[in-house]
């Protein structure tokens, strides 16, 4: 083939973009980097639209959501510790609807696994003699509540001892208190 065929070869490439090929974007418009941009190939589609790229994303999509579901590290530190940065998770979040319910339901158990894990902290620390006061009545009032109320009642009287009424007026309307009749 000779040079002027190769570099007319070379640009019809190099105008060729990955959209072309039927890579999209996150808002479905066509994907504009040039076709086969950092694959191994010089033709097909970019690095974000090949198969290699997808099935990386999902394998670092489910270790996201193993390290989070084991409930005891922050969504971040999971995101991390699944080699991707936390804004990752965000961008896959907004772009994909599977994954972000997947992610609101491990949520969900997370924080009934934290809940647990508190609670399991907590009473120990009673058992062991260890928690303060407030700790113990904040369990009490909690756990017992047919027993352990935490109410309190203000009681306004006059020198006599007699029950005051008393009487609150709140604007409404944009009306000044001031204009009742």
């Amino acid at each position: 083939m000779s040079p002027k065929k190769k570099r007319k070869k070379a640009q019809k490439k190099a105008q060729k973009t990955c959209g072309d090929l039927g890579g999209r974007t996150s808002d479905g418009q066509p994907c504009s980097l040039p076709a086969g941009w950092g694959t191994k190939k010089d033709t097909g589609f970019c690095k974000y639209h090949s198969g290699e790229a997808s099935a990386r994303m999902q394998a670092s999509k489910k270790k996201f959501l193993q390290e989070y579901s084991r409930g005891t590290v922050s969504m971040t530190h999971a995101a991390r510790l699944a080699g991707v940065d936390h804004s990752t998770i965000w961008r896959w979040r907004q772009a994909d609807p599977e994954f972000d319910t997947q992610v609101l339901a491990v949520q969900e158990e997370v924080d009934v696994i934290r809940a647990d894990m508190v609670e399991e902290s907590m009473f120990k620390q009673i058992i062991d003699g260890k928690a303060t006061s407030v700790d113990r009545i904040f369990w009490l009032t909690n756990r017992a509540p047919g027993r352990w109320k935490n109410r309190q009642r203000i009681e306004h009287t006059d020198g006599e001892g007699n029950p005051l009424s008393i009487r609150i007026y709140l604007p409404e309307n944009g009306r000044d208190p001031g204009d009742e009749q």
